[in-house]
Order: C-alpha cells, then sequence, then structure tokens
C-alpha cells in the first residue's frame, strides 16, 4: 500500500508584530535566533518566522508572505539559509525566490537593498564560501576549546559503536553533543 503524503503545515505571518522580519529555515534556526537576539545584541523588535525548511522559502516568499495582511506593515525582511554543499547556489535561489515575489534582489550575501517600502538582505550559513549551515557557525566558536577534542572523542566512540554519522549531519551531532555536556546544558 502506497504511503500517505503528509500534508505540509501552512506557514503564515501569525505572530509578527513589528516592522522587521527574519525568516529562517527551520525551528532550532527560530530558536538560536530569537536567543541572539534577546541576549546577544538586545534587539527584540524582530519578528522571526521559520518556514520549515528551505524547500518552502519560494511557497513562503512568493504566496505566504507577499500576501498576507501584515505585509504592508513590514519594512526590513532579512532572510538566512543554509549554505549546505554549495554556498553560491543557496544564494542565487533566494536571490530568484525574491525577485519572483517583487521584492528587492540583495547583489550579495549581508548587502541590504531597498526600494521605496521594504529593505531586504540575506544572510548564507556559516559564510557565502564556505559549505555547511548554522551548526557549522556555531561550532567555530567551540573548536580552539579543550572541550572540542572530548567531543571529537565521543563521536568517534559513537560511530565505532553504533554507525558513521552522515556528514550532512556530523556538524550537528558535534554541537548538539558539546551542547549537552557544556556549561549549561541546553537544547531550546
Amino acid at each position: 500500500m502506497a504511503k500517505k503524503a503528509e500534508k505540509q503545515p501552512e506557514y503564515t505571518l501569525g505572530e509578527v508584530s513589528s516592522t522587521e522580519l527574519l525568516i529562517v529555515e527551520g525551528v532550532n534556526d527560530a530558536r538560536f535566533f530569537d536567543a541572539f537576539l534577546k541576549k546577544g545584541i538586545q534587539k527584540t523588535n524582530v519578528s522571526i518566522v521559520q518556514i520549515g525548511g528551505k524547500g518552502n522559502f519560494p511557497k513562503f516568499l512568493t504566496g505566504t508572505l507577499v500576501r498576507d495582511e501584515k505585509f504592508d506593515g513590514i519594512k526590513k525582511i532579512g532572510i538566512v539559509r543554509d549554505a549546505d554543499t554549495n554556498p553560491s547556489k543557496a544564494f542565487k535561489c533566494l536571490c530568484k525566490n525574491l525577485n519572483d515575489a517583487n521584492l528587492p534582489v540583495p547583489h550579495h550575501v549581508w548587502q541590504a537593498i531597498s526600494d521605496k517600502n521594504k529593505s531586504v538582505s540575506i544572510a548564507i550559513l556559516p559564510d557565502e564560501t564556505t559549505n555547511g549551515n548554522l551548526e557549522v557557525l556555531c561550532l567555530r566558536t567551540i573548536d580552539s576549546l579543550a572541550t572540542s577534542e572530548c567531543v571529537d572523542a565521543y563521536i568517534k566512540c559513537f560511530e565505532e559503536i553504533e554507525s558513521a554519522i552522515p556528514d550532512k549531519w556530523l556538524a550537528k551531532a558535534r554541537l548538539y553533543s558539546y551542547l549537552a555536556a557544556g556549561p549549561t546544558p541546553k537544547f531550546a
């Protein structure tokens, strides 16, 4: 019997209450940026929307976002996407999505570009030239710590007993291992 396809949830601007919007891929990205904005730079007037994965950017930007009644009140839009295996392609895909939505299209990563109504910028993580994701960026902050070796030893031990962690999940596994045993164990 064929497996019934799960219906994708509809993402909305439901909780958006400010003129600045940060659009991120998933729930972990939203948690990270929420904590960063509140604790890191004390900027709390940014609403964060997670769209359930990079594959939802086209539908969200060209449909949900521009058709929502709150869209006119939004003046600044930041979009964060993982580079994955091709930072340039990730950026170009978002540029195409913005163009399809008739929104301003930045010429470079981290560049804000404006029209008369909106300012838009794109961040590709960990950066515009490196494959990876938010976790790779976060690992840069702990790789110089002595505990980084402990995390690597744990991952190696785990892989010897269980199975190899796929490359695309390795950074996430390393970061979560550090967070689970770090100074303040925390995932959210």
